[in-house]
């Protein structure tokens, strides 16, 4: 009698087994006291639980010991800090498999698992699904924000009503079309351009596509069920017709190439609960225009919303230009002086929170002649007679002979014609290297400076004569020329040269004048007629 006791007080001990994970045991003693006998699972009554077992936020590491549940048809293990799972393959009445929010890197093989409908694993470091039950009754998989690259197979899976795929890498997505019971298709973040088989989701309720590649989405103008529409920050330039689906009421449709002409129109549907379209992204127009001065007038119009009342702003370098409100970009005639970076900015007061503003238009007007030179050889400077120059190793390209070479002073609208690039008689200034062809084309060279000559009195005869004509001021800054009766007569931006003239035009008396620099320096002069 005693050794049968014994020998049964054994066998019945063989039903508890140790659970390594001391947080997993914790777990069970407390949510599930009656599973666990002297810190030990209790196989037999583990095998007993037919319904949900709940593990969710345990701090698990490990849970060796789950296969002893086999017959529960929920197990829910998320937001723990499981890498692996062990071979469940015996939990055949599994309907729900819930592992998201773990580290886990790879899943033991699921196909024995045909009752599960719903297995949500996002949030892992899954590198690929596992194999997936051999059935068609899985109706909900969420694998979101994995390093998924590849997927298997999915179309098999008929009855799937939500797919969740979102921020996984995967090189491209397989069609949809076999997936008519789908409710919900989230594809955000994917790195995606196209989605094929959208035509035949006529039962799809939320479309979650932002942060995609996505150019086309009108596929879906024949679905009426469609209650939220989010495919912000994408490429998108037209939509499919929101206005036909009564039931949408969250529309995110900013950060693509939309305009006013698409937006507008959405502001007569019936229930739109949220409605985000601006931002839009900037629309692309010519981005590096190299153009010839000398040359018919450019134009250049982007064309974008022209049947609305919108308004038009074009900036040259961030600055307004307040002198044209038109849709075109005019300039005429071509300097290269209007090189610069050109953008256009569109709005409209029906919708006054969207800016529409263009790319930058790079624009670089050259000279029809390319005109350059090596270096530029003082012959000789003299105070009354003034400088004797040469231009040495000159280059030019462009235009049609015969050339016209000259040195132009800033300060006057004449061009002094140059001999074999040598002039004589040049007063101090600032000046340019000139050239112009037969049919006016035009080129000219950066300025350069011919200082006054040193001891040099401050005497100057503005009589047309050629020599000393007029005076040179050097030092930058704000000048004031005052007549001998403190009397200001003209006011100029140094450094600039002085011809003699008023600020009316006229031509000043002969006499004595200061030239006065900043309010602070003086240069006394005299005006010889």
């Amino acid at each position: 009698m005693a050794f049968v006791l014994v020998g049964f007080k054994v066998i019945a001990q063989d039903h508890l087994v140790e659970i390594p994970d001391p947080n997993f045991r914790a777990k069970l003693e407390l949510s599930y006291p009656s599973l666990m006998k002297d810190g030990k699972l209790d196989t037999i009554k583990a095998a007993s639980v037919f319904d949900e077992l709940i593990l969710e936020s345990s701090n698990i590491n490990d849970v060796t010991g789950i296969t002893y549940f086999k017959n529960i048809s929920i197990l829910k293990l998320s937001k723990n800090h499981l890498t692996t799972i062990p071979d469940i393959s015996g939990l055949t009445n599994l309907r729900g498999l819930y592992l998201s929010y773990n580290n886990i890197t790879s899943l033991p093989d699921l196909s024995t698992l045909v009752n599960l409908w719903d297995l949500q694993v996002q949030n892992n470091l899954l590198k690929k699904l596992p194999a997936l039950p051999n059935s068609s009754n899985l109706g909900s998989l969420y694998f979101a924000e994995n390093l998924i690259t590849e997927l298997p197979d999915l179309s098999g899976y008929v009855n799937l009503e939500y797919l969740i795929a979102s921020k996984n890498k995967v090189n491209g997505f397989q069609d949809v079309s076999a997936f008519k019971k789908l409710k919900e298709l989230h594809l955000n973040d994917m790195g995606i351009d196209k989605i094929t088989g959208l035509q035949e989701l006529h039962f799809l309720e939320k479309f979650y596509g932002q942060s995609n590649l996505l150019t086309d989405l009108s596929d879906l103008k024949t679905n009426t069920t469609l209650k939220t529409f989010n495919v912000g920050n994408n490429n998108l330039s037209s939509l499919p017709d929101l206005l036909a689906k009564p039931n949408l009421n969250e529309v995110d449709i900013s950060g693509n190439y939309l305009t006013f002409e698409d937006i507008l129109p959405l502001q007569n549907h019936p229930q739109f609960s949220k409605f985000n379209y601006s931002f839009q992204k900037e629309f692309i127009i010519d981005q590096n225009l190299e153009l010839k001065d000398q040359t018919d007038s450019f134009i250049y119009d982007p064309k974008v919303d022209v049947t609305l009342p919108v308004t038009y702003q074009w900036f040259k370098n961030g600055i307004a230009d307040n002198t044209n409100k038109s849709s075109a970009l005019t300039l005429s005639p071509l300097t290269p002086e209007q090189s610069g970076k050109y953008y256009q900015e569109i709005r409209l007061a029906a919708l006054p929170s969207l800016v529409l503003k263009s790319t930058d238009m790079d624009i670089k007007v050259k000279p029809c002649i390319e005109l350059s030179y090596k270096s530029l050889n003082i012959l000789s400077e003299n105070c009354k007679e003034g400088y004797s120059i040469e231009i040495q190793e000159v280059e030019y390209k462009g235009g049609t002979a015969p050339y016209r070479f000259g040195i132009k002073s800033i300060s006057k609208s004449d061009t002094l014609t140059l001999d074999n690039f040598r002039y004589n008689n040049l007063e101090a200034g600032i000046y340019k290297f000139t050239v112009s062809d037969q049919f006016n084309c035009k080129g000219s060279t950066s300025s350069f400076t011919l200082q006054k000559p040193k001891d040099c009195q401050a005497v100057f005869s503005p009589n047309g004569d050629g020599y000393m004509d007029s005076y040179f001021i050097e030092s930058p800054g704000k000048i004031k020329i005052l007549d001998s009766g403190r009397n200001l007569i003209r006011e100029l931006i140094a450094p600039a040269v002085w011809d003699g003239t008023k600020t009316d035009g006229s031509m000043a008396d002969a006499g004595y004048y200061a030239i006065v620099i900043n309010e602070n320096n003086v240069i006394n002069i005299t005006l010889i007629r």
